[in-house]
């Protein structure tokens, strides 16, 4: 079994078992943005459990760091109200 192989049954278990998405539920995802491959899976599993939405945030580290080195500080007292 290949890499990519093992990744999909992972996928699929992150789905179905772990998360145990039902259908008409939605599904957050937050991830760095290097496993682009990793999210598709568990998003293509996720619509075909009956997701009807899957939202994807993606991280990346260095402008995350920029922002606290940076970022004035009134930056970090607003959180988004559809957070």
């Amino acid at each position: 079994m290949s890499f990519l192989d093992r990744l999909e049954k992972y996928a699929e278990l992150a789905v179905h078992v772990a998360v145990h998405i039902q259908p008409g539920q939605s599904l957050w995802i937050s991830a760095p943005i290097h496993v682009p491959e990793f999210v598709r899976m568990i998003t293509e599993q996720a619509y075909q459990a009956g997701a009807k939405l899957v939202h994807i945030e993606w991280q990346d580290e260095i402008s995350t760091q920029l922002k606290y080195q940076l970022a004035p500080d009134e930056a970090f007292e607003d959180y988004p109200v559809w957070r």
